[in-house]
């Protein structure tokens, strides 16, 4: 069993408790997804107006099943990812529907660059990005992290960055929240190496 947080971090194997914990921890615009396959997973988000979104797939796009976020809290998703985790039938748990999977689709505005959809100008972004392949910290050269090669960071088998939508060994797009200093490795935006 594996839980994705925010496309930032891939938990292999978590606890209970931690998985527990970390739905208990999100914050508005935060996602988290117990995948047991990838076609059996319960997924959550916390969404800005404080309502919560909660989904469950039963082996099939056909049997994907959603709850109504207006009636749904951060205790019912707690209560889900438990009995989820603890391989307990959790169609009784909450008024399910079928969920509404053309939302997908882009919008006015949008493309689907890399598999997920952003917005029209971002791809741009992203591919002016790969052409910085090196920083200048202290007047020495450091080669930059690209996704999924982060240290002390389980980034490792997620499809893209949750933050700037790069491909595993793409390079981020500069000011990327996970993109990881070259030298300290801790993360750029907020480390002291390059004051």
């Amino acid at each position: 069993m594996e839980l994705n947080v925010n496309d930032s971090r891939l938990l292999n194997e978590p606890t209970r408790d931690t998985v527990l914990a970390i739905i208990s921890e999100l914050g508005a615009g935060e996602f988290a997804i117990l995948i047991r396959d990838d076609d059996y997973f319960v997924q959550t988000r916390c969404n800005d107006d404080e309502t919560w979104s909660l989904e469950y797939r039963d082996g099939s796009a056909e049997k994907h099943f959603g709850a109504d976020p207006e009636n749904t809290t951060r205790e019912n998703a707690r209560t889900v990812f438990a009995a989820f985790f603890d391989g307990s039938n959790i169609a009784s748990l909450l008024p399910w529907g079928f969920a509404d999977l053309s939302a997908t689709e882009p919008e006015e505005g949008e493309v689907e660059y890399n598999g997920i959809i952003m917005d029209a100008e971002w791809p741009a972004q992203i591919e002016a990005a790969q052409g910085i392949t090196s920083v200048s910290i202290a007047g020495l050269l450091y080669e930059r992290v690209p996704f999924g090669s982060e240290r002390n960071m389980q980034t490792k088998g997620l499809a893209n960055c949750g933050d700037c939508g790069t491909l595993p060994q793409q390079l981020h797009v500069p000011d990327c929240d996970v993109e990881q200093c070259p030298k300290c490795f801790q993360q750029w935006l907020s480390c002291n190496c390059q004051r």
